[in-house]
């Protein structure tokens, strides 16, 4: 009795907890739609087109370290552009990252998101070179990619219009833009951040689908009370727009032209996950599934969707446990506050929870589901976007620390209906009248004709049986069977027919009228997937190929090109003929500029990346001349609006200086970013740039244009002037240009005539055998733009 009334006691005790806190008015959160009820569709079995795969395993992580949160994709030719962490919008171009645009406040930590922003959504404009930007706590923005002004499409100060209830949005998510211009877009939930992104789970919803006119700026809502509106794409004509609802696991679709401009439907339902973005194209879209569900894992919003006050206990308790960090933060603000609300109630804190499987769905327009992407050893990560670019598949997600990509698929997993095939048949034909003498006759192949025809030989026998086994035929047409009894004391022979066309076909001998004493065998047919071949041949009957044979052509090898002969090299004495010969055949077969035959060894170049922009040429060389002599200095820039890119290439005078400074300044934390350095990979691109960039016009400086001053000595050098080099006379460049020509020559000729293109991608692999010297004048020149496709 004693057990049984102390389970009783805390049983009534957790109930009254739970229903005070149900119950209570005014406790936080506080939510636009009350708690209420609904239902939404099971997920969906894995069978069929949503049959798991392992495409998605052995995922390639590219950027490790450098990138957090690439959450959406968008390809222009060669580049990526995504969004990460610290409110940026960033440009991918194979190895080289280009900072774009930037909305929120200086941050330096990840959970500042409220401070820094967070880009979400990404489109190209069909007005103009821009991009479309949704960021979650900024709102919608346009970015001119030839400027870099940004502009403010939405506020999120900004009172939109709802169904029933008009408020501000807090969630800004994902954007489309249509052809005449109009931005469509979603407020995933008016009640939460994203910050307290979680508290929307449990919430009624309360998400929104809007159109943005671009003539009048005005925003019109389609859509209202949708879970989680997330991802949005357009029809190819633009006949309709579809939105995602991720907590709901369906796609709904919203038509803009057409008898049915106005309503909308389920485009999809009962997806195997929670849909995050939408990707569009000729054939349908790509819907990753952020968080996989199915029988064995069951999602929370279905489990809790149809259970009100159970999800209203829920998110009161969060905000209870949330609601002090914040009093306190609010008085003294410091990082470990900020750290545990965030903890709380951002979706990070759900991953750990997150099953191992992670799935990209592909739909057709029509609704239907052509196939599916699947992994489960978790190297790609929660999967949010999908992006083809070559032959691979770049997959993106808010939480991972990198940039996934996996081999696109040659031939998606295809869901097949209503085609029906028609296999070849047998036929076999049997007549039996009065047997006294059997005769078997098996006719020979022949080739397709519009009336088959068969040969048959019957001697005179006073009664006879004809066995035909036709041969069968490839073609999905299978002709009538025929009962046939030639008349007795007659021989009958036909002609076979043929044509030009190389096909069996099944061959039916004529029909002749059969005696009255003949009996009937009923024709068997079977039905084989395999290619048919004939059931019974005599030994005498020849056997003929089911395919052709295979042709194999044996082709001689080219003839090998002849060696080149080693050229003599003359170092002292007079100048003789065959020295004047040897140094035209050299000067005709080396193709690049003096300069450029002196290119640097690999080794010696110094690969820097997140480098602050603001920092110049000057600055960068002070910054790491301590740790040798550079030679020169290379900072990668934006053709358009010649932004630095924060990466530099530092060549050394000397291979060891050059891994010093590599080994010194690799993972260092400097202006407040994680330096990354290494010994510089060539792209086949060095000897295009190797040489010494000229500056013919010295009356202005090339960091900031104005007159007057030099870059040594510009007010944009961070860290101070540097003193130029130091100039010589007319004679000594006469002596350095004689020089020059005679390390030329010989150079080229102890590399048998043949000049770099390039250096070679084997950093261990030496460039040319003759020891480069560098002059005092190149020990610092100018930055130069490499192409790097932008």
């Amino acid at each position: 009795m004693g057990l049984l009334y102390r389970v009783r006691v805390r049983v009534i005790n957790c109930l009254i907890f739970f229903l005070l806190v149900v119950l209570l008015p005014g406790l936080p959160p506080k939510t636009t739609f009350p708690f209420e009820g609904f239902r939404f569709a099971k997920p969906r079995e894995l069978k069929g087109a949503l049959e798991p795969t392992n495409h998605l395993d052995n995922a390639e992580r590219l950027f490790e370290g450098k990138i957090y949160g690439p959450e959406a994709l968008l390809v222009n030719g060669k580049d990526i552009f995504t969004t990460i962490h610290g409110g940026e919008v960033i440009r991918i171009n194979g190895e080289h990252i280009t900072h774009i645009a930037k909305f929120g406040k200086p941050c330096e930590l990840s959970f500042e998101e409220e401070t820094c922003g967070r880009p979400l959504g990404l489109a190209f404009d069909t007005k103009g070179s821009n991009l479309i930007v949704g960021d979650a706590y900024y709102g919608i923005w346009s970015v001119d990619l030839t400027t870099g002004n940004k502009e403010q499409l939405v506020s999120p100060d900004t009172v939109l219009e709802g169904k029933g209830v008009n408020r501000k949005g807090k969630l800004f998510n994902s954007v489309a833009v249509a052809r005449n211009g109009d931005i469509f877009w979603t407020d995933s939930t008016s009640d939460f951040t994203l910050q307290d992104g979680v508290f929307s789970v449990f919430a009624n919803p309360s998400g929104r689908l809007f159109q943005y006119d671009r003539s009048t700026g005005k925003n019109k809502v389609l859509l209202d009370r949708l879970y989680f509106a997330n991802g949005v794409a357009l029809s190819p004509n633009d006949e309709f727009v579809l939105v995602a609802e991720t907590m709901a696991a369906q796609i709904r679709r919203y038509y803009l032209t057409g008898p049915k401009a106005g309503t909308d439907d389920i485009f999809i339902d009962g997806l195997p996950g929670l849909v995050d973005n939408l990707v569009a194209d000729a054939e349908g879209i790509w819907a990753p599934l952020i968080q996989a569900a199915d029988d064995e894992n069951p999602s929370i919003t279905q489990m809790l969707s149809n259970v009100p006050l159970i999800r209203k206990f829920v998110i009161r308790m969060l905000a209870l446990a949330e609601l002090p960090m914040r009093l306190i933060h609010q008085v003294v603000p410091n990082v470990h506050t900020q750290r545990i609300i965030h903890a709380i109630g951002h979706f990070e804190s759900l991953i750990f929870f997150s099953p191992s499987r992670q799935t990209v769905v592909k739909i057709s327009w029509g609704g239907r589901i052509l196939g599916s992407l699947h992994g489960f050893d978790g190297s790609a990560g929660s999967v949010s976007h999908v992006a083809e670019l070559g032959d691979y598949l770049y997959l993106g997600s808010p939480y991972n620390k990198f940039l996934a990509r996996v081999p696109l698929p040659k031939m998606p997993k295809i869901e097949v209906r209503d085609v029906k095939y028609k296999p070849a048949t047998e036929t076999t034909t049997t007549t039996t009248p009065k047997p006294t003498t059997t005769t078997t006759t098996t006719p020979k192949p022949t080739t397709t004709t519009p009336k088959p025809t068969t040969t048959t030989t019957t001697p005179k026998p006073a009664a006879t049986t004809t066995t035909t086994t036709p041969k069968l035929t490839t073609t999905t047409t299978t002709p009538k069977p025929t009962t046939t009894t030639p008349k007795p004391a007659t021989t009958t022979t036909q002609k076979p027919k043929t044509t030009a066309t190389p096909k069996a076909t099944t061959t039916t001998p004529k029909p002749t009228e059969a005696p009255k004493a003949s009996t009937e065998v009923p024709v068997t047919t079977k039905k084989s997937d395999k290619k048919p071949s004939a059931t019974e041949q005599p030994a005498s009957s020849k056997d003929t190929p089911t395919e052709p044979a295979p042709i194999h052509e044996k082709l001689p090898n080219d003839t090998p090109k002849p060696k080149q002969e080693k050229l003599k090299v003359i170092k002292k004495g007079a100048v003789s003929p065959f020295f004047r010969v040897a140094w035209k055949t050299a000067a005709s077969r080396v193709t690049m500029s003096k300069q450029k035959l002196f290119v640097p060894d690999i080794r010696s170049t110094a690969y820097i990346s997140n480098l602050p922009y603001d920092l110049t040429n000057v600055d960068v060389h002070k910054l790491f001349s301590k740790h040798g002599k550079i030679v020169k200095v290379t900072i990668l820039r934006d053709k358009v609006t010649r932004k630095s890119k924060g990466v530099a290439f530092v060549l050394f005078a000397n291979a060891q200086e050059a891994l010093e400074c590599c080994n010194a300044y690799n993972n260092a934390e400097m202006f407040g970013r994680t330096l990354k350095a290494s010994i510089a990979k060539d792209n086949g691109k060095s000897g295009e740039h190797a040489q010494r960039k000229q500056y013919p016009d010295k009356s202005r400086c090339y960091e900031c244009g104005d007159e007057g001053h030099m870059s040594y000595n510009c007010p944009k050098n961070v860290l101070g002037n540097k003193t130029p080099p130091r100039k010589h006379g007319g004679r000594m460049k006469e002596k350095r240009k004689h020089q020059h020509d005679e390390e030329s020559f010989g150079w080229a000729i102890e590399s048998e005539l043949e000049p770099p293109v390039g250096l070679r991608m084997d950093s261990d692999a030496a460039v040319c055998t003759k020891k480069v010297k560098y002059r005092k004048s190149d020990y610092f020149s100018d930055d130069e733009e490499l192409d790097t496709g932008d």
